[in-house]
């Protein structure tokens, strides 16, 4: 899942990102920011954060990444 920290509706993208870690443990979660710095401990355990502005690049190697780790462990 990749979503923006600060969203409409009823919670923000940290709240989204624990529900979802909560209710699907196995799908992985990269959150982003262009105003707030986020800690590691803000995100679910293995959730990733990319400041805004970020090359692409950054993101297409987050992704390969997690996606590394999610086959990794199905095998």
């Amino acid at each position: 899942m990749f979503t923006d920290v600060q969203m409409p509706g009823s919670i923000n993208g940290l709240q989204l990102a624990h529900l979802i870690s909560t209710r699907w443990p196995p799908i992985r979660i990269i959150a982003t920011s262009g105003q707030l710095r986020l800690r590691e401990d803000d995100l679910p355990k293995g959730g990733r954060y990319l400041q805004k502005p970020y090359p692409v690049s950054d993101l297409t190697d987050m992704l390969r990444e997690l996606i590394g780790k999610q086959r990794a462990t199905e095998m």
